[in-house]
């Protein structure tokens, strides 16, 4: 190698980086083709890449497969590779009462929650396309507005002000 900094634990991993530095390469073959700076393989050949992450900008792909891109696109970002598999899972823990998840804008405000429940609150503007079926209940804080048709089945509970027009 004559890249600095560089770190690669496995036959032929980080095989053809010659310039760059600052690189984690873990596996046989990990990091084979990279030839850029400050990225982390995990990978147990030049074709199956478990782990591709960028040290520059902090963000992780997980099942990057054999092309991982050359920017990662989010933070985050967890490939499927069978199309019945679950993309991502949070299973929480016994007795659990925290969250388990949140979104939070850059003020560190919650914008959108899942809880320990299931129950799940979402602050602004909420976009549904598609035919949608709820259960249990429906709470709406401020102005909303239907398109096309509504179907309403069972008892259904109105308060305030409602104004329903060609119907």
């Amino acid at each position: 190698f004559v890249g600095l900094n560089n770190t690669a634990i496995g036959v032929d991993a980080l095989r053809e980086n010659f310039d760059g530095s600052g690189n984690v390469a873990l596996g046989f073959e990990a990091a084979y083709n990279e030839t850029g700076s400050n990225r982390l393989y995990i990978a147990n050949s030049r074709n199956n890449n478990l782990i591709v992450g960028d040290f520059s900008t902090g963000r992780i792909l997980l099942n990057a497969g054999n092309t991982p891109p050359a920017t990662l696109g989010a933070a985050l970002q967890v490939n499927t590779v069978n199309a019945g598999d679950v993309g991502f899972i949070v299973r929480g823990a016994s007795g659990q009462t925290a969250n388990l998840f949140e979104a939070r804008n850059n003020g560190g405000g919650v914008v959108a929650r899942i809880s320990n429940a299931g129950n799940t609150q979402l602050s602004g503007t909420l976009g549904v396309s598609g035919a949608t079926t709820l259960s249990s209940s429906l709470d709406v804080a401020g102005a909303t507005a239907l398109s096309n048709t509504l179907t309403v089945a069972n008892a259904t509970t109105l308060n305030g002000a409602t104004q329903i027009n060609n119907t």
